[in-house]
């Protein structure tokens, strides 16, 4: 019993000072949403993967959401009003999928989220402007690989390249997922506000847009994340924070 209450207050902890800081992070610009004038893409955005695997999916969802939520309790909103926690706080929960090995939950969820935005009514970009979709697809094959199944071991180990390749992998995986959560938020919003054709040339603009942008995030995520990691797994493996197998 001792245990568990003991295990509850470190979760506690855990997700109010990721919060404050994820919330904090949420008041620097990182880019400006296209389509969105006078939104921007905050700077926590690339902290939100390694919420998940410092903390696990559980304890990482809560921590994002809860910091997305005061940041727009201070007047901080995001381009989706309230609800703009939500693709920072799907990156915390997919990479602490991946890092608790829950391969299966992973791949279903990118998978789902991936079509309902593919074929989202009049906006879908399978309808509108297929190509669009080729780094979400590639992403796809990267959830679905072996590879995943390997992520979690070489978090917890202490070889730089192995790690290094799995924080890249758990930040590149994490901020698409996010990314796509997005663009159906996107796409649910303003699917009346523009004709199909609209939506085409939008897509069209942002096909080289995006990847850029969520190559930014991916290697600030790894710069960050590989020595906090590195310096972690030298006392004890990544299990220290997280209680989830």
């Amino acid at each position: 019993m001792r245990s568990v209450h003991q295990s509850t207050a470190r979760e506690v902890a855990f997700t109010c000072i990721f919060a404050a800081v994820y919330a904090l992070l949420s008041l620097w610009s990182l880019f400006p949403v296209i389509g969105a004038p006078g939104k921007f893409i905050a700077t926590s955005s690339v902290i939100a993967p390694l919420m998940g695997v410092f903390l696990g999916s559980k304890v990482g969802l809560a921590a994002a959401s809860i910091g997305g939520l005061i940041t727009s309790l201070t007047g901080n909103m995001g381009a989706f009003g309230p609800l703009s926690f939500v693709p920072g706080a799907s990156a915390a929960l997919f990479s602490g999928l991946i890092r608790e090995g829950r391969r299966s939950e992973a791949s279903v969820l990118y998978s789902v989220a991936l079509v309902a935005f593919m074929f989202y009514p009049n906006s879908g970009p399978v309808w509108t402007f297929p190509p669009f979709l080729w780094l979400q697809v590639l992403c796809l094959f990267l959830v679905l690989s072996p590879v995943l199944s390997r992520v979690k071991a070489f978090l917890n180990g202490h070889e730089s390249r192995r790690l290094m390749f799995a924080v890249a992998y758990v930040a590149f995986t994490s901020t698409l997922f996010s990314h796509i959560v997005g663009s159906l938020m996107f796409e649910a919003t303003f699917n009346g506000s523009f004709t199909p054709g609209e939506w085409g040339l939008l897509w069209r603009s942002l096909m080289f847009v995006y990847p850029i942008e969520r190559a930014i995030i991916t290697a600030s995520s790894t710069l960050i994340g590989l020595p906090l990691i590195k310096t972690l797994n030298s006392y004890t493996p990544m299990q220290r924070l997280n209680a989830n197998p």
